[in-house]
């Protein structure tokens, strides 16, 4: 059994048919880059004199991921909302995350950090904003140079107008929660179902415009 990539062939394992025994055959590549990688798996046996080889060849692919995606978070409080994203974020093996609270100052756990520093090396800066998550010109101009160089910036809780020209986040004009409820006939058609439940969409995506 071979296994190739990008038409050359990189491992070979044997296999012995004649034990009538399940196999496991495992494969061990280390890949240079990331991406999506084709590969293929040919089974070969020229002794055997098949004639359908088609069914001996195995063609996929493999998503490569860096090791860890850094996450670099900064919040002004540390509820029990944000503990619940810290902790959601840190059980993702695909992350690492770090958490920095900014109040006046830049701090982790007691210590005072520089936004420079921690800032280097991560993809996606993620701001939680519960009301006066705010930064001073030198922070602005490092997080507008680190979404200009391809830097992840995502925003939960209230806008922060600093980062307006970099995330287009409007308050909304809703002060408080309000439900509602949706009748329709039992006898309804098909159809009626079908503009009942696009009406719903669309009321859903109008109020998720206004609160963005």
């Amino acid at each position: 059994m071979n296994l190739e990539i990008n038409g050359r062939i990189i491992q070979t394992e044997e296999i012995d048919f004649n034990s009538g025994n399940y196999q496991q055959i495992i494969f061990e590549q280390n890949f240079q880059k990331t991406g999506l990688i084709p590969f293929e798996v040919k089974i070969v046996a020229d002794s055997t004199g098949e004639i359908n080889l088609e069914n001996n060849r195995f063609p996929a692919a493999i998503q490569v991921l860096e090791s860890r995606s850094k996450i670099l978070m900064i919040s002004d409080k540390l509820n029990w909302d944000v503990k619940f994203v810290i902790d959601a974020i840190q059980k993702n093996p695909r992350w690492n995350a770090e958490f920095l609270m900014k109040d006046k100052i830049l701090k982790q756990g007691k210590t005072r950090v520089k936004l420079q520093d921690k800032i280097e090396n991560i993809k996606v800066l993620f701001l939680i904003n519960s009301n006066n998550l705010d930064f001073n010109n030198e922070e602005i101009e490092i997080i507008n140079s680190f979404v200009k160089n391809g830097g992840g910036l995502f925003l939960q809780g209230n806008p922060i107008s600093q980062l307006a020209e970099m995330y287009p986040a409007k308050k909304s004009n809703i002060k408080k929660s309000f439900k509602s409820n949706l009748f329709s006939q039992k006898k309804a058609n098909s159809i009626d179902h079908l503009i009942l439940m696009i009406s719903i969409l669309l009321i859903i995506f109008h109020l998720s415009i206004i609160i963005m």
